[in-house]
């Protein structure tokens, strides 16, 4: 969605002027769109030094004379590729210094057992070792001989674990374990590691409490403990206060690699305060890739079960939710830093929809925080203070999430009729006069997912207005193209006028517009049926863009488009009417779902969306295609 905005703003601006005959004054008049500014974060003096500890040569060539001297094999980092589309390049190359670069035994491993080296490859490297767009997703890594020979390649790196990273590490080196200089620890320590993988948080402090009164180890492994520390007040919800443990960890210790790693946590810059980095306890299963050619960061096959993805989808989301009820941690920054608020109300809407769903699985006996998460998200997502509501950009999201949240909750039995009323009113007061929603720009896209929450609140009780129903379905017709697809924006220019293979470009939107349609009695179970069939002939398209954060050269699918497109077909699907399709389809998006859990049974699409968005969405999708919930 983020090509063509800017030239289509213009354009309608322009095209606009020429048929009012307005003066130019006049249209200043109108509101002001909002700034799409990105203000992000610039990395402290003592951040923007993550990763350094690692011994790294200083090119590649450099990194091939050290192997050919010293028989030590090349730890190749790739940052990103040439050509790639990836966004937000900067943040992740930053992630994986805060994470994987910046623990001491894996810098260990790295520094003693091979000849680290961080570079992009070249034009003759990228074809040499077939490190191109779609076939090597970044960050990722390669170790080699100095000769070429690969013996390990791992990308798509969207999970970062210590414990599976350092046998992954282990797997291809010649030496096995780190050498010298583990940094010392005991008992306590290691208890206190073991309760926090199982999601202990509180024992974990309480036995970080013993190894502080009683551990003989030198002040500067303290460093360790107080990282801990602060992962612990993190998960617990307590964000500020982690945020005060990291600072004065920094503070107190600048040159160690732990402590710059909080630097980067604290200032929010960090991987395990965006979720990319766990540390929860793996089953066996989860390691059985440490030992192949090629690895990515998603588990080997049937490593988890349904309720085990439940389960562990559940910990996670509320370790990641901070005290005030909000889910923070996506990036989604396209509509300017302003739109962020929406964003985050939108997610946690998302986050706690599926929480909802775990309460009826039974999950809260397991994880008893779920019952106060729900009712945190709701806290927050109905407090007008969180929302942006000058942003037009995203404002969209969080008005649509929010009203199917509050409409899931009435169905399981929460007294808020006013509150989903007032949300309705709200996402129907932003609909265009053309009929359209708009998100960044007006889209087919976002006026089916109006037109689906807006039937879903109606179930639950709420008075939607005929008028605004009848002005969206129009305008999802006036986008239909030849074909009965879908186009991705609306611009006003005739369908015969188009010229683009929309049975491959449209393919991931489709269900949810025919369903949007469906759902309001403007479309037939055949077209639904239909667009469903033509969704799944067409997946390889979505598939072959997941894990990346910026529209791929095919048809414009984007990673963060995956799950959101997924979960409208599983949507699409519980619609249909003939029960031997229906079952079928289920089948057929729980295989995909299941294919595609990370190393600790927690998804994700994007980096900029997050991993909460990631697990929150395959878990209601997962939902989607079983009999209950």
């Amino acid at each position: 969605m983020k090509f063509r905005q800017t030239i289509v703003r213009i354009a309608c601006l322009l095209l606009a002027f020429w048929a009012s005959g307005s003066a130019f004054g006049q249209i200043l008049k109108q509101p002001q769109r909002n700034s799409t500014e990105k203000r992000r974060v610039v990395p402290s003096e003592i951040a923007a030094r993550v990763g350094s500890a690692v011994n790294w040569a200083t090119s590649f060539e450099e990194a091939r004379e050290q192997s050919l001297k010293t028989g030590k094999p090349i730890f190749w980092y790739v940052p990103t590729l040439e050509n790639s589309f990836m966004d937000r390049k900067v943040e992740i190359d930053r992630y994986m210094r805060a994470g994987m670069f910046s623990w001491p035994r894996i810098i260990e491993q790295l520094n003693e057992n091979f000849i680290p080296v961080a570079a992009v490859p070249t034009q003759k490297q990228s074809r040499t070792l077939n490190l191109l767009p779609y076939e090597f997703v970044e960050p990722g890594f390669l170790v080699m001989d100095a000769t070429g020979k690969t013996t390990l390649r791992c990308d798509r790196l969207t999970t970062q674990h210590p414990r599976w990273l350092e046998r992954l590490l282990r797997s291809v080196s010649p030496i096995g374990q780190p050498k010298k200089n583990a940094p010392l620890v005991d008992d306590a320590l290691d208890h206190a590691w073991a309760s926090f993988a199982f999601g202990r948080y509180h024992e974990t402090l309480e036995r970080l409490n013993v190894f502080y009164l009683q551990s003989t180890v030198g002040r500067r492994a303290w460093t360790e403990p107080r990282m801990l520390h602060g992962m612990c007040q993190f998960r617990l919800g307590n964000h500020e206060e982690a945020k005060k443990t990291w600072q004065s960890l920094a503070k107190a210790f600048p040159e160690e690699p732990l402590a710059q790693k909080a630097a980067a946590e604290a200032e929010g810059i960090g991987p395990f305060v965006r979720g990319f980095e766990v540390h929860s306890n793996l089953p066996a299963a989860a390691y059985n890739n440490v030992d192949v050619a090629s690895a990515t960061s998603n588990a080997p096959p049937k490593t988890y079960g349904k309720e085990e993805l439940w389960q562990r989808g559940i910990q996670f989301l509320t370790g990641m939710q901070r005290s005030d009820g909000g889910f923070v941690d996506c990036d989604y920054d396209f509509g300017g830093t302003d739109s962020l608020p929406n964003v985050h109300v939108a997610i946690t809407s998302i986050c706690g929809m599926a929480l909802l769903k775990a309460k009826t699985k039974n999950i809260d006996a397991a994880h008893r925080k779920t019952e106060s998460a729900v009712e945190n998200a709701r806290t927050y997502v109905l407090n007008q203070a969180n929302w942006n509501p000058d942003d037009s950009d995203e404002i969209f999201w969080a008005h649509a999430f929010r009203a199917r949240f509050l409409a899931a909750s009435i169905q399981q039995g929460w007294n808020g009729a006013l509150e989903l009323q007032h949300a309705v009113d709200q996402l129907q007061s932003i609909q265009l006069k053309s009929g359209s929603w708009y998100h960044e720009y007006p889209n087919p896209l976002v006026t089916s997912l109006a037109l689906i929450s807006l039937k879903e609140a109606q179930l639950a009780g709420a008075k939607v207005q005929p008028e605004v129903i009848a002005r969206a379905v129009a305008s999802l017709n006036r986008n239909r193209g030849r074909g009965g697809f879908f186009y991705s924006d609306v611009t006003g220019v005739p369908p015969q006028a188009r010229n683009r293979d929309l049975a491959d470009a449209s393919a991931g939107r489709l269900p949810l517009c025919e369903l949007a349609l469906r759902r309001w009695g403007a479309s037939s179970d055949q077209q639904l049926a239909n667009a469903v069939a033509t969704s799944f002939a067409k997946q390889s398209h979505l598939l072959a863009a997941l894990k990346y954060d910026d529209h791929t050269s095919r048809h414009d699918y984007g990673g963060f488009f995956f799950w959101f497109d997924l979960h409208g077909r599983s949507l699409a699907v519980q619609n249909l009417t003939d029960p031997a399709s229906r079952t079928r389809y289920k089948q057929q998006i729980r295989d995909v779902i299941m294919s595609l859990p990370e190393i600790d049974g927690c998804f994700v699409d994007s980096h900029e969306i997050g991993r909460c968005y990631g697990t929150a969405m395959a878990l209601l999708t997962l939902a989607n295609t079983s009999g209950s919930p």
